[in-house]
């Protein structure tokens, strides 16, 4: 199912935050992702050397980075969600992730087939432990339009912050 993506990357103050590069990655329709062994539902698939799924933007003088994308899978545990990246220069001021309806995602799980699997996902928004921590503000706003949908997320970043641990951009 087609899914744009638009992330409004603003700095501490409000005011849009031009020339940010934003990095996305998630699963697949059938929950996998790219690069990692030990996935699916019995734990044996892998995806090592494939790199699908991922991409690289700069904001505009906006703010605004888009990605045109596929709506993701699930895997268990995990809620329907997108990792997302916020670099300044070779500094990373953000590393997130944001939620998609749950609503949305349970009709898409069972009424399409690329999506539909032989078990139910185990996870919802309001049962999935990182999506709770984080609060309300990394659920996405998504409406539809006739051939998409479109998913929005308000980002700000504090251009002053000083990053303690760096993470790298893995599954799950």
């Amino acid at each position: 199912v087609p899914l744009e993506v638009g992330f409004e990357v603003q700095d501490e103050t409000g005011a849009p935050l031009p020339a940010a590069r934003v990095d996305i990655w998630h699963c697949d329709a059938s929950g996998l992702y790219s690069g990692y062994a030990g996935q699916g539902d019995d734990g044996k698939t892998s995806t090592v050397g494939e790199k699908f799924l991922r991409g690289v933007q700069t904001t505009g003088a906006d703010g605004v980075a888009a990605f045109t994308t596929i709506y993701p899978g699930w895997y268990r545990g995990r809620t329907t969600h997108i990792h997302f990246k916020v670099w300044q220069g070779a500094t990373a001021v953000l590393t997130s992730q944001f939620s998609l309806p749950d609503a949305l995602s349970e009709f898409l799980y069972t009424q399409l087939a690329d999506y539909k699997r032989a078990s139910l996902r185990d996870t919802l928004n309001s049962t999935d432990g990182i999506m709770i921590q984080a609060g309300a503000t990394v659920m996405g706003n998504v409406r539809e339009e006739k051939d998409r949908y479109i998913a929005t997320l308000a980002v700000y970043v504090d251009r002053n912050a000083k990053p303690t641990v760096e993470r790298g951009g893995a599954a799950g």
